[in-house]
């Protein structure tokens, strides 16, 4: 059987494409590898989105996880052997690798600072923020040290692919090794084929649907990419319901209101603060000094620290969505379709 396989592969020229899958193998090594880290680190600090304590959860979350590195991974592979020019694949290969750092450092710091990987919350929080508090986090609060184990994790993955790359591309001597080079890409090809297929036909469209339904995706077994593509369309989805709603709002006949009796004037205060939590606040115990005036406030008597309030979520735009409306975490439908 494997000669009969070999002999159909001996054209070099026809199978190029399997010849540059085989040397070109080092670039899903290096996302794999670095999906794996970000797991293993996601599975010790995601407390934001893991739901599942005992070693048998974590194993399936972990395999999981790198099921779905999979098809990017095979994705990436692919578009990378299909240039026979060594400047575009470099050129695409550089720009792959340029995604897949920034997602890692991205989802890295997250899970570091903030226990949660990239998500609808953080994507709120991206877009509702201004270049003032941009500016004041930036010199407040942001910290370099986060990035240590990314960078380390990236130069891991860097040298291993760097291993495989020199194997994978040395001089074949014998034509026998030729031809098992090939062999071994035929392989690899096909597995990578069958679990993309897998991965696309069985939970990619149920994921997707719940993406367009909902608006937020379920984070826990799926890979960076997966994350800021998915959040990303479920925001633009939301974005423009919202707007549509508005635009429904502006375009209501009210009629011709008439006030039969003149009142005086009623002053309605509305008081909005940030969410925040309080295992991120020195004054509730976080060791960097980062409330000083609240930290004072409280010394002299000021201020009341609250221990039994509640926000009803993790972030402040999306807080003030159940606060200025009637949805309730238990609500079913969008925040923009109850009443205000």
């Amino acid at each position: 059987m494997l000669q009969k396989l070999t002999a159909c592969i001996q054209d070099t020229h026809k199978f190029g494409f399997l010849s540059r899958l085989y040397e070109r193998l080092w670039l899903p090594i290096f996302l794999l590898i670095l999906q794996g880290l970000l797991t293993y680190h996601f599975l010790s600090r995601g407390e934001s989105f893991l739901a599942q304590d005992s070693m048998m959860g974590s194993v399936a979350i972990f395999i999981k996880c790198m099921f779905r590195a999979t098809l990017w991974a095979s994705l990436f592979w692919w578009l990378v052997a299909l240039p026979k020019s060594t400047k575009i694949y470099r050129g695409i290969a550089a720009l792959v690798i340029l995604l897949v750092v920034i997602a890692h450092l991205l989802e890295s710091f997250l899970l570091s600072v903030y226990g949660m990987c990239f998500s609808h919350p953080v994507l709120l929080v991206l877009a509702g923020t201004n270049s003032q508090e941009a500016q004041e986090y930036w010199n407040s609060t942001f910290s370099l040290l986060p990035f240590i184990r990314p960078c380390l994790e990236i130069v891991l993955a860097s040298a291993f692919s760097y291993i495989v790359l020199r194997m994978t591309q040395r001089s074949q001597r014998t034509k026998q090794e030729a031809q098992k080079k090939r062999v071994v890409a035929i392989i690899l090809y096909g597995v990578s084929v069958l679990l993309t297929l897998v991965i696309l036909l069985i939970p990619t469209p149920h994921t997707y649907e719940w993406v367009m339904q909902f608006g937020t995706a379920f984070d826990q077994t799926i890979s960076p990419f997966d994350r800021i593509v998915w959040n990303s369309i479920g925001f633009i989805h939301e974005k423009q319901k919202i707007e549509k709603a508005a635009k429904e709002m502006h375009q209501l006949d009210l009629g011709k209101l008439q006030v039969s009796q003149q009142n005086q004037n009623t002053a309605i205060v509305i008081i909005i603060g940030e969410t925040l939590r309080r295992d991120y606040m020195h004054c509730y115990g976080y060791p960097l000094n980062n409330t000083p005036h609240l930290d004072s406030l409280l010394a002299t008597g000021d201020m009341i620290k609250y221990t039994d309030v509640i926000s009803p979520a993790s972030n402040t735009i999306e807080s003030l969505t159940k606060v200025l409306t009637m949805q309730q975490n238990e609500s079913s439908k969008p925040w923009y379709e109850y009443p205000t």
